[in-house]
This record gives C-alpha cells, sequence and structure tokens, in this order.
C-alpha cells in the first residue's frame, strides 16, 4: 500500500419518503422504519406501478473498483461482482487484490446491507463478466485473468495471452470447481453466462487456435455440467460472435450476436433446437444491435431486445422450428446516446407479471416515450419499467422512467427484479449523482447499487 492512495470507502444510505439517513462507513444498513424488512409475503395480486426509490449503497476501493454484474435471489438477496485495486472494505471484511485488479463476490442482504465478500486474482489484471445464482444456492462467476489466477481452492494458469475462467462457489462462496480456458493464438474472453437446473452454459470468444477464421475471432458456446464443471458439449464458430445467451424452461437456448461476413459485423439471432444437439435450426440478420436476451419469470418465454434508429423493440422467440424465430410484440420511441441514435441498452429482465425492465445509458436530448429525461451531462443512466402487450405488434406500455445522472459520464452495469418486483440496478459513477430526484455523494470513482418499488 502507498500513501498516494486514497482511504478505502464503502457507504450505504436508505431512504424512507421521510427523509435520508446516512449510515458511518463500512456499517451494515438495518432497513429504515417506513419499509418493513424483507422478507414479506409476495404478492399474488401485481402491486402498483410506483417505482419509487428504496436504498442506494456505494462501493469503493482504495485504487478503483467497477461493477460487472448482478444477480437476486427470490428472497431479495443481492449477488455483485466485479474487479478492485488495492484495499476494499465491505462490512466488517477487508479485502485486497494480489496484484493490478482482482475479482470480488459480494452478497448483500435486500436492504443492501453485507452478507459475505470474497475476492480472487493473481498479479495480472483480473474481471468478472458474469455472475449466476443457482436454486441450490451455489454461485456461478464467469471472468478473465492474466497470468495465474488463485481462487481459494484451485490455481489456474494462462499462456502469454489472457485466459478465461468459470468458477463455482458454495452458498458461503467457498471454491467447489473451475475451468480455464486459454487460447493459443490469441486471448480468451467471457461474452455471456446463463444457467438453469442441470447445466450451465457460457459463451466465450477469441479463443485462439480452436477454430481457424479469417477474422481470427472464434466463438464457442459450451455447456458445462455444475456437479463437477466437466463439458458436456461444445459449439464453435468461425463466422459469429455470440454476446447474450437465453435458456427457457425447456432448455431450448437462443443467442444473440454479431455474423462476420466479408464487409462488416450483421446482428443476429440464432435459436438452437431441440434442446442438447448439436444443429442451429434458425437464424435471423436484422437492422440495429440485439442489445439483450431475457427469459421470462416462469421460463417459458424469452424475449429479444433490438436497439434500432430512434427505436426500441422486443421480439418474442419460439423454440418451434416450424414457425418465425422472432415475432415483434412491441416497440418503443428511444432516442439514444450515440451518432446513430441506438439505445445503448446493458441488460432487461422481465418480473412475475409481464414487465419489461432495462438499463440503459443515454445523452443529452434523449427521449422515452416523447419525454426528455434528465441529463446532468456527460452520459447518464435510466431504469426503464414497461408492460409487454398481450398481443403482436402493438406499442409497449411504458410505466416509469429513473434516473441516475451527474456531471460525467456514468456507465449502467445490470439490473434485476425479484419476487415482489422490486428492481435493483448497478452502475459505475465518478462522484455526485441525482437519483430519482435525491443527491448522494460518493467518495470519488464508485461501484453503486440501487433499489425501486415497483
Amino acid at each position: 500500500m502507498t500513501g498516494r492512495r486514497k482511504s478505502l470507502f464503502v457507504a450505504a444510505c436508505v431512504w424512507a419518503l421521510a427523509g435520508c439517513n446516512e449510515t458511518a462507513l463500512g456499517e451494515d444498513v438495518d432497513p429504515p422504519a417506513a419499509l418493513p424488512p424483507a422478507p414479506q409475503p409476495i404478492p399474488t395480486e401485481e402491486p402498483k406501478a410506483l417505482g419509487e426509490f428504496r436504498f442506494a449503497t456505494f462501493l469503493s476501493a482504495s485504487d478503483g473498483l467497477t461493477l460487472s454484474a448482478s444477480q437476486t435471489a427470490s428472497d431479495g438477496e443481492v449477488l455483485l461482482v466485479g474487479q478492485f485495486e488495492g484495499e476494499l472494505q465491505i462490512g466488517d471484511q477487508v479485502l485486497e487484490s494480489a496484484g493490478g485488479t482482482d475479482v470480488f463476490v459480494t452478497m448483500l442482504d435486500p436492504m443492501g446491507g453485507h452478507r459475505w465478500s470474497r475476492a480472487f486474482g493473481g498479479t495480472g489484471n483480473d474481471a468478472a463478466r458474469g455472475v449466476e445464482w443457482r436454486t441450490d444456492g451455489t454461485v456461478v462467476v464467469a471472468g478473465v485473468y492474466q497470468t495465474s489466477f488463485e481462487l481459494g481452492g484451485a490455481s489456474l494458469r494462462s499462456s502469454a495471452f489472457e485466459g478465461a475462467f468459470v468458477t463455482m462457489l458454495d452458498p458461503m462462496g467457498g471454491h467447489r470447481w473451475s475451468r480455464s480456458y486459454i487460447g493459443k493464438e490469441a486471448g480468451a474472453s467471457v461474452e455471456a453466462l446463463t444457467s438453469r437446473g442441470d447445466i450451465i452454459v457460457v459463451s466465450l470468444s477469441s479463443v485462439g487456435g480452436v477454430v481457424e477464421s479469417n477474422d481470427g475471432s472464434p466463438s464457442l458456446v459450451e455447456f458445462i455440467d455444475p456437479m463437477d464443471g466437466k463439458t458436456e458439449r461444445q459449439l464453435l464458430s468461425s463466422i459469429n460472435r455470440w454476446t447474450q445467451l437465453g435458456l427457457d424452461a425447456h432448455y431450448n437456448l437462443f443467442v444473440g450476436g454479431f455474423r462476420f461476413d466479408e464487409t462488416h459485423p450483421q446482428p443476429t439471432l440464432y435459436g438452437l433446437f431441440p434442446p442438447m444437439e448439436d444443429n442451429i435450426s434458425q437464424y435471423i440478420a436484422g437492422s440495429g444491435a440485439v442489445r439483450a436476451l431475457t427469459v421470462s419469470a416462469d421460463g417459458e418465454s424469452v424475449f429479444a431486445v433490438w436497439a434500432r434508429p430512434f427505436e426500441l423493440s422486443v421480439d418474442r422467440l419460439t423454440a418451434d422450428p416450424n414457425v418465425d424465430l422472432s415475432t415483434t410484440v412491441g416497440t418503443l420511441e428511444l432516442k439514444g446516446v450515440d451518432v446513430f441514435d441506438w439505445a445503448r441498452v446493458r441488460e432487461a429482465r422481465i418480473d412475475t407479471w409481464n414487465n419489461l425492465l432495462l438499463v440503459a445509458e443515454y445523452g443529452e436530448g434523449s427521449k422515452v416515450d416523447g419525454k426528455e429525461l434528465e441529463h446532468r451531462g456527460g452520459v447518464d443512466v435510466a431504469l426503464l419499467k414497461m408492460k409487454l402487450p398481450s398481443a403482436t405488434n402493438e406499442s409497449l406500455n411504458h410505466q416509469w422512467a429513473r434516473t441516475m445522472a451527474s456531471a460525467q459520464d456514468d456507465r449502467a452495469s445490470s439490473v434485476m427484479v425479484d419476487a415482489w418486483g422490486q428492481s435493483f440496478v448497478t452502475a459505475n459513477v465518478l462522484g455526485k449523482v441525482v437519483v430519482a430526484g435525491k443527491e448522494l455523494a460518493a467518495d470519488g470513482p464508485s461501484g453503486m447499487i440501487m433499489s425501486f418499488t415497483p
């Protein structure tokens, strides 16, 4: 540790409707009196759409921290993964990186209080890319590492290039098994991770030497047995980069990403049917970009979120090879952040009542259904909630939008929703930020998790 390192910081603020109460640094957070502690009875009827601010928690380390992904359990507990450098104190735990950036995994209670944290890494720069929380309480984390990687039960080694890893942890963060992917001619990188029942699916790219390809970016989708971490089967491609995965209740796999031709990458959607066979039954190419794949709460439906100029569209996907793979169920006017006016959607989720929640980044002049979003400079973050239509080709019913805005560039990371319809958003901010009209202050660059009522 050097004298130049800033003091480490973890703060949590829980706002009740009556006002704001700040806790001491590093202190676990008790629910405010105005909000009963979870778990509460899961509602049988859809709650009223209000989108009220519940709480926010900041995490920062002495030399930097970035949140990468998150998951929520049915009881409202939250898992966060990311990378940090230096020292990180969360609750009564202090984590220290082994060199460069290390991976951290943190469990929070339903109100943002700390449960446990674990750190993994080596002397190089390591990073988390995805996390899955399985029904038996085990945790699957995927990411990348340089040179070496210590997992508290396993040691991984890579070549001169960056390696990728998938690891399973027990419900308290203890190591169970790990897999490493090392490219022979280029680095390996995790693109997406999903899990259901007795299967884990991971998508990787640039696995050098596995497949010869003209563009030098082969892709690999691997199906892993969660009991022992062994490969059940692989799908290889020399012309695709698969960046999203969706697995329905019948184990039909949908993948979204890009198909490379001689001139440029083309956005594509694929359906792999029937389950667990090595063939791609359907694929479609479209304009814009496939920003997210999300599965309904019952696992019966998979939806694709497409960003196109001035518009966001949502398609319902089907595993029936005799009908069209994709059918548009609704559209939403959404002026985006970049020069093409494409919405920079980071992640989408569907709650029990068929509401779509998505987190996106936006710039000045961005609008949702004709209404301009609050903007304070640079790139800001928005959480949007909309009702999916019951019939096809109808407009998405926009319910509410909540913004997280500051004078600097803020980056969205993930969105989650629990069984009560409460949403959780993670983002990376640089300092003071205004959330749903409330001003919150972070001590420099920080990861942030916010929660809203249904």
